[in-house]
C-alpha cells in the first residue's frame, strides 16, 4: 500500500535512516492474505534511487518463524517520523508495543520474550490505520512530514524555493509551481501549461499531460500517464488517467485504466460523513478505492465512498460497491456479471505490452485473489456479457 507518496515499507526504511537506527531485518506485519512476496511484483521508489534494504512482509501467525535480530512493524501503525521516534525510544530488545492486543512495533531477539512482554498498550497520541480510507485521510500529513527524509536520500536538485527534481526529470515551459509547499519530481515529465500544488510526489516515468491540474496531496508512484484534475489522490504503478475528468480523495491501484471523462465524487450533497462498505469513516471527503487491474469505461461517474474490487470493469454511473472480477453494468442491464478469470488474465497481458513484460507471479496472484473473492460474487450473474 502507498501513503504519503511512498510504499509503507519505504516509510519504515526512511524513518529508521532518519533516526540512525540499525537493525538486521525488517518485517512488516499485515493480514494473512496480503502477506505475500509483493516485492516480486512492485517497483520500489527507493530501489530506483539506489537505496538498498532488507524488508519482508509477514502475517501475525508467521512471526514465530522469524529468526535473528529483527524489527517487527505492524502496517496498522501510521508511518511518520514522530510516531516512530516515540515508539523506538520506548521499546527494548524483546519487547513489543501493542494496540488492542495487536503488536504495533517490537524488536525481536528471542521469540518467546517477544510475546511475553508488552511495554505499552495505550493508543494515546498514536494514530492507527483502521481501514483503507485512512490512507486517504492521513495521506497529505504523512507526505508533508516525511518529504524531508525523501529529500535527504534522493540527491535532488532544487530549482526554486519549493520544487526539487532529479537530473533526468523533464519540466517543459509554462508549468506553474506557485504553491509554497514542497513538490518532488523524480525522473518524470511534466508538459506545458500544467499546474502542480504541493505537497506532491511524482515518481519515475510518470508523464503529466498538458493543462493538467495536480492539487495537494497527490502522489503518482511509477510509470503512469496523467491528465485532468487530481486532488489528494494516490496512484500506484502502471496505471493511467490520461484524459480530462476529476478524481478526488481516492486510491487507485496498479494496472488501472481510467477512461476519458471519468469523474469520481468525493463529497455528499449533504456534506455528511461518508461510509465505506458499511463502516463509518469519520470523513466528509472520500472518493473511491479502485483496486488493482480495474478498467473504468469512458464517461463513467463514480459516487463517493465506492469500493471497486480487483480486475473489475465499471461503466456508466457507479452507485454501488463492485466485487472483484465483476462487470458493473447496472446502467445498461440493471445487473452485474462475473468477469471470467481467463479473460481477466488475457486483458492484463494486453495492457502489459505497452508497459512492461508481465510476470507469471502476477498471474498467480490474480488467480489467488479470484478464489479468495468467490463469496463476494454470490449475487453476481455468471453468464457472458456484451454491450454490443
Amino acid at each position: 500500500m502507498i501513503i504519503g507518496g511512498l510504499r509503507y515499507f519505504e516509510h519504515v526504511i526512511l524513518n529508521l535512516l532518519g533516526l540512525n537506527y540499525e537493525v538486521n531485518k525488517i518485517y512488516i506485519v499485515t493480514r494473512k492474505h496480503l502477506a505475500i512476496p509483493w516485492l516480486k511484483l512492485i517497483p520500489s521508489l527507493l530501489n530506483h534511487l539506489d537505496l538498498k534494504f532488507d524488508v519482508n512482509y509477514t502475517s501475525i501467525d508467521k512471526v514465530r518463524e522469524i529468526c535473528g535480530k529483527s524489527l517487527i512493524v505492524s502496517s496498522l501503525l501510521l508511518p511518520n517520523k514522530s510516531i516512530f521516534k516515540k515508539l523506538l525510544e520506548k521499546i527494548r530488545h524483546g519487547e513489543v508495543i501493542a494496540y488492542a492486543d495487536k503488536p504495533l512495533m517490537g524488536i525481536l531477539n528471542d521469540v518467546n520474550a517477544f510475546w511475553s512482554k508488552t511495554l505499552w498498550k495505550s493508543s494515546e497520541n498514536i494514530s492507527i490505520i483502521e481501514g483503507v480510507w485512512d490512507l486517504i485521510k492521513y495521506n497529505t500529513s504523512v507526505m508533508e512530514e516525511n518529504l524531508e527524509l525523501v529529500l535527504r536520500v534522493a540527491g535532488l536538485e532544487k530549482i526554486n524555493n519549493n520544487v526539487y527534481k532529479t537530473l533526468n526529470a523533464t519540466i517543459h515551459s509554462y508549468v506553474d509551481f506557485s504553491d509554497k509547499k514542497p513538490i518532488v519530481i523524480i525522473d518524470s515529465e511534466i508538459d506545458s501549461f500544467t499546474k502542480v500544488e504541493g505537497p506532491t510526489i511524482l515518481g519515475p516515468k510518470v508523464h503529466i499531460h498538458s493543462c493538467t491540474l495536480i492539487r495537494s496531496g497527490t502522489s503518482i508512484y511509477f510509470k503512469a500517464d496523467i491528465g485532468g484534475e487530481l486532488k489528494n489522490v494516490i496512484i500506484d504503478a502502471y496505471s493511467n488517467k490520461a484524459h480530462n475528468g476529476y478524481v478526488g480523495d481516492s486510491y487507485v491501484g496498479r494496472w488501472v485504466n481510467i477512461g476519458a471523462g471519468t469523474n469520481v465524487s468525493n463529497l455528499k450533497n449533504t456534506r455528511g460523513v461518508i461510509k465505506y462498505r458499511g463502516r463509518h469513516t469519520g470523513m466528509e471527503k472520500l472518493g473511491a478505492i479502485i483496486s488493482d487491474w480495474v478498467k473504468v469505461g469512458i464517461g463513467t461517474n463514480i459516487y463517493c465512498g465506492r469500493y471497486i474490487g480487483q480486475a473489475s470493469h465499471v461503466l456508466g454511473y457507479v452507485i454501488h460497491d463492485v466485487p472483484p472480477f465483476t462487470i458493473y453494468a447496472k446502467p445498461f442491464r440493471n445487473d452485474m456479471y462475473e468477469l471470467n478469470l481467463d479473460k481477466a488474465i488475457e486483458i492484463f497481458k494486453r495492457y502489459c505490452r505497452s508497459k512492461v513484460e508481465y510476470s507469471n507471479y502476477e498471474i498467480k496472484v490474480m488467480k489467488y485473489v479470484y478464489e479468495l473473492s468467490l463469496s463476494e460474487r454470490q449475487n453476481v450473474r455468471r453468464e457472458y456479457f456484451s454491450l454490443y
